[in-house]
């Protein structure tokens, strides 16, 4: 099974890859640097509704190449408005190996820049609707 690749280890990002995680499917992280030990080192800490969960976060990565080398299905982003322009930036020289990217960052025209530079038919809008608290890289409490 292909795996789903998580642009984003905050509370929206782990909650969504620690959801596919927790059931069965396979994910990849794609961290800055500076997170890449602490998400390896310490996992995926889930407070879910139904219980906590603590499980180990799969490949870490911090390059798109590296990414993509697992063959994603599809990209779910989930980083703040403010790092879009840096996502893009990595994501350009690679963007046609990019599979469909599933777009969770709030405010306006984010998909609207990632259709420049992977093309419309490659950019999916996407709303989450629960209220996730971030508790550091890799932990999330559903609200």
């Amino acid at each position: 099974m292909q795996p789903f690749l998580v642009v984003g280890p905050g509370a929206v990002g782990t909650y969504l890859g620690g959801s596919l995680a927790l059931h069965g499917y396979p994910v990849v992280w794609l961290v800055r640097p500076r997170h890449r030990a602490t998400l390896e080192s310490q996992g995926l800490h889930l407070a879910l509704p139904f219980g906590e969960f603590h499980l180990p976060a799969g490949p870490v990565v911090t390059g798109w190449e590296q990414a993509l080398a697992y063959k994603p299905q599809a990209v779910l982003l989930a980083v703040k408005g403010y790092h879009l322009a840096d996502v893009i930036q990595a994501q350009e020289p690679v963007a046609e190996q990019a599979p469909p990217v599933l777009c969770f960052l709030n405010g306006v025209g984010a998909e609207e820049h990632l259709a420049k530079v992977l093309g419309p038919e490659k950019v999916v809008h996407a709303t989450l609707l629960t209220a996730v608290e971030g508790q550091g890289v890799g932990r999330a409490r559903v609200r």
